[in-house]
């Protein structure tokens, strides 16, 4: 018994242990018969009761019946086949046992109606759980569960201190939730959050979050923890992460705090909708729109190209751009005489594009060429590491200090109309972000330099003729 208490069965030992003891009694009269004859044996089988008790200890309500009646019928048999003892020496005891067994029988019903409903209760969790959890795993929107105590406690000792008004306090200070990130733990997170992040699993999730929440998204975080302090929860709010590439994704991020938890904040529920792709869009076509608009108020199709390439440059954050076109053969690209460079590098870009007006491009040839070609975008991480045969001005890209350049197409009905070049001061690595939102901005843009170039040339036929005709 006392093996299988200790084993992966201990229902056993238990069981074990009633049947030893329900028999004990009747051994002792056999091994002491002279201490237990005729009325005495009741000094012995009385024990049964106490040992009959605890099957209501060690079993499970729904065997003590079987107990009960098991030890009933066992002193309803011995007297019959035991000729040391008679029916009159077991009656006092038998009574009892059968009083007490219904009073057993009625405790265990009580117990076992009880423990069915526990029992009940705890499967249904069990179950909801699980749904839950599957949810939670299966959701296309990616969700974390994160502890947030330390930042409650924070702001807890912010109420204390500044108990006129600690939101304003957070809000206008903005070292008081310096290292706020860090503090945040997260407990788990579903398969569209890892693959969100390019994580592979949720462990290296778990150890990288200081990649995905940096420096940009701190104002979203403390927006967020201040509506769950105010208790408002799953506001939007609009932010940037990092995947842990190193490539940025606009999000929207909501804040929940768990039923249970609103005192300590230990599980918050953080839900994190991609938006990359329509912030994408949307910012193109602004840029689009702002170049149309610009486009349409001047007359010329070189003004026109000095004005987009005005706001690319302004809007999409670089510092100079130009223009190549295909000459009248379409055998070369020739500098188109439009470019824009910010007011502060104007010195350095002046002599670059004086320099550049002497450069002519085949097809294939040079950046501007191979964009030509292939009718595709091109980064060049950094210029002054090319050599003459990939960059053909990198000497003076070195002078003029350019780095990254990125080389679009600007298309009409498939046709090459313009290839734009766009140049920073500084190295950055390919992003895919910037390629796509240029490219996005510029497909319209070659059917609007398209029409500016026809009516630059309508006005000036018209000129011709009149001079002609004058």
């Amino acid at each position: 018994a006392y093996l299988f208490a200790r084993s992966p069965y201990p229902r056993w030992g238990s069981r074990l242990t009633i049947l030893y003891f329900t028999f004990l009694p009747f051994v002792a009269i056999i091994v002491k018969s002279e201490s237990y004859t005729g009325d005495k044996a009741g000094k012995a089988l009385i024990w049964s009761v106490p040992i009959m008790l605890m099957a209501l200890i060690l079993l499970h309500p729904r065997q003590v019946k079987s107990v009960v009646f098991f030890n009933i019928a066992f002193y309803l048999i011995i007297p019959a086949v035991w000729e040391g003892l008679s029916y009159s020496q077991i009656f006092p005891t038998l009574w009892m046992l059968i009083a007490v067994g219904g009073l057993m029988i009625v405790s265990a019903f009580v117990q076992g109606r009880y423990l069915y409903r526990a029992e009940y209760e705890a499967i249904q969790s069990k179950k909801n759980e699980r749904r839950f959890r599957e949810i939670f795993l299966g959701s296309p929107v990616a969700l974390w569960e994160a502890d947030f105590s330390k930042i409650k406690k924070r702001l807890d000792h912010f109420a204390a201190e500044h108990s006129d008004d600690p939101r304003a306090y957070v809000r206008e200070n903005p070292d008081a939730m310096q290292g706020a990130a860090s503090s945040i733990i997260l407990l788990d997170a579903n398969q569209a959050a890892i693959d969100l992040y390019l994580a592979g699993t949720v462990e290296t999730l778990k150890n990288s979050l200081h990649l995905v929440v940096q420096e940009h998204a701190m104002l979203a975080l403390r927006d967020g923890v201040l509506s769950l302090w105010e208790g408002v929860l799953n506001r939007p709010i609009e932010t940037v992460h990092n995947t842990l590439s190193g490539k940025q994704k606009n999000v929207v991020v909501r804040f929940s705090v768990r039923a249970g938890y609103e005192e300590t904040w230990e599980r918050v529920n953080i839900s994190i909708e991609d938006i990359t792709e329509r912030t994408k869009q949307e910012k193109a076509t602004n840029l689009l729109l702002s170049i149309i608009q610009e486009v349409a108020k001047v007359d010329t199709f070189t003004a026109s190209l000095n004005k987009a390439l005005e706001i690319l440059v302004e809007q999409a954050g670089w510092i100079f751009g130009e223009v190549w076109l295909p000459n009248k053969k379409e055998d070369h690209l020739i500098n188109s005489g439009a470019c824009y460079s910010r007011a502060e590098y104007t010195k350095e870009m002046t002599v670059f594009s004086i320099a550049s007006q002497d450069f002519t491009f085949k097809l294939g040839e040079g950046l501007p060429g191979r964009v030509w070609a292939s009718k595709k975008t091109e980064w060049q991480k950094d210029t002054s590491v090319l050599s003459k045969d990939v960059y053909l001005r990198a000497d003076y890209a070195k002078k003029a200090n350019l780095k990254t350049t990125f080389g679009a197409p600007v298309l009409d009905g498939g046709e090459i109309v313009a290839v734009l070049i766009l140049y920073t001061d500084k190295v950055r690595t390919i992003d895919h972000y910037m390629i796509d939102l240029i490219s996005a901005a510029v497909i319209q843009l070659g059917t609007v330099l398209q029409r500016k170039a026809i009516e630059t040339n309508m006005r000036q036929l018209a000129s011709a003729v009149d001079a002609s005709a004058s």
